[in-house]
């Protein structure tokens, strides 16, 4: 985990680091508490992801291939969303998507 957060959860891996910890500033502005958790290529923290789902219930994902692997992994259900880019706005709008679908 690289930041703390309660209402959404932001996966992301170690390449995507610095635009995933602006993004969460970008909604912060707005009241949107973001988790980041950022996960190894070669390995996904289960029970860090099933705390994180637990608690927000709502999980974006940097890219569809990082979704497809971390859902593989998840043992509890979420929503999920997939940002479309990999840069801070992008995940920032996935991440405000994601809070507007309570």
């Amino acid at each position: 985990m690289i930041n703390t957060g309660v209402d959404i959860t932001l996966v992301v891996e170690p390449a995507d680091r610095e635009a995933a910890l602006r993004a969460p500033k970008i909604c912060g502005v707005c009241g949107i508490s973001t988790a980041v958790l950022q996960v190894a290529p070669d390995e996904v923290g289960k029970r860090t992801i099933a705390a994180y789902c637990e608690l927000t219930g709502r999980i974006v994902f940097a890219d569809e291939a990082l979704c497809q692997r971390v859902c593989r992994a998840m043992p509890v259900e979420a929503k999920q969303w997939v940002a479309e880019g990999k840069d801070e706005q992008a995940l920032a709008k996935a991440i405000f998507a994601a809070h507007r679908q309570r």
